[in-house]
């Protein structure tokens, strides 16, 4: 300033605005969100989320969630589920791919209730979903029909390095890194911690794990592109004026695609899938004019253990409260 007058020593145009060009499809979005909607309702449910990725570029074409409970974070990211039998194409893939089992191998699942896993692995029975396969059945049927007993038979034929290197390499047991701020991830046990009645024998069936919906996608869909690990992606390309910037993936910090199965066990674990959808778990879904494969998955909450809308509606108490709890202090409210 000279006194009271005001002067300037240069002066520019406006830059052009950034525009972000996104991969989502707004129809999907929107179909996504309605579908979303009324199964909160129809099932009274605490939250219920969806993913529509194009599965050979990992791009996220519909991502969307809803909740009965106010939250600070955005589900598909931050809330942990247990992911049940949708886990079984992990360790189907697994035994694929090692050699352990062949599609057509036939396995005894015993009477279609219950299991009990080998002597010399531990004391332990593990009980079957409701409408589950007994007798000898192909291994393909242990997916398409979702039998435990089945899945946890080829998931002790591994051995734990192996196992957990698989698990791990799908980008289990950390954070996905997907930009929707903040993640959580339930961590995988170490060697050291290992124990192959406990883990290894739930896992193999789906749990004493925990997932986010983002997470678990990206690690299914690296099964079924071909066995080629990708970041599922949200951005295509920048614009400002005349400039184009193409966002790669593999420059977000996280690593370009990285080869986790064969395209052979990729094929076959689809064509399981397939049977699914056509005869097994998913024949109440299934449309005969598109090509399509299925893998429900279901869990059952154990006593004592949490309930989502218990948890979500604290969650959201506390947030009306304005407290500010650290990490701590969040565990142990849980």
């Amino acid at each position: 300033r000279k006194g009271s007058s005001p002067y300037f020593l240069t002066s520019r145009d406006p830059s052009a605005p950034v525009a972000v060009r996104t991969t989502i499809d707004a129809r999907l979005q929107g179909e996504a969100h309605r579908i979303l909607a009324g199964a909160l309702e129809d099932f009274d449910a605490a939250i219920a989320m969806a993913i529509v990725l194009d599965l050979e570029s990992g791009e996220v074409l519909a991502l969307d969630s809803i909740s009965r409970y106010r939250n600070q974070s955005f589900a598909p990211v931050a809330h942990l589920f247990t992911p049940g039998s949708t886990f079984k194409l992990v360790t189907m893939a697994m035994g694929l791919e090692s050699g352990a089992v062949t599609p057509t191998e036939m396995i005894d699942v015993g009477d279609g209730r219950a299991y009990t896993i080998p002597r010399e692995i531990g004391k332990r029975t593990v009980h079957e979903a409701l409408g589950a396969p007994s007798g000898v059945i192909q291994a393909a049927d242990c997916v398409a029909q979702s039998s435990n007993a089945g899945m946890i038979q080829i998931g002790l034929r591994l051995a734990p390095e192996y196992f957990r290197k698989k698990v791990i390499e799908l980008g289990y047991g950390q954070k996905p890194g997907a930009g929707l701020g903040a993640e959580n991830f339930f961590p995988v046990a170490g060697l050291d911690k290992w124990k192959m009645r406990e883990h290894q024998v739930s896992m193999s069936f789906g749990h004493q794990v925990m997932v986010s919906m983002w997470q678990q996608a990206e690690a299914l869909s690296c099964i079924l592109r071909g066995g080629t690990w990708k970041p599922l992606t949200l951005v295509k390309e920048l614009r400002q004026g005349e400039l184009v910037e193409a966002i790669d993936p593999s420059a977000l910090g996280r690593g370009g695609p990285r080869r986790v199965f064969s395209e052979d066990t990729s094929a076959k674990v689809r064509a399981m899938m397939t049977l699914g959808a056509r005869e097994g778990t998913g024949k109440k879904i299934v449309r005969h004019d598109i090509e399509m494969g299925s893998k429900t998955g279901t869990t059952e909450k154990e006593k004592n253990s949490l309930s989502t809308h218990v948890e979500l509606a604290a969650i959201e108490k506390i947030i009306d409260s304005g407290e500010q709890l650290t990490t701590a202090e969040w565990l142990d409210r849980r």
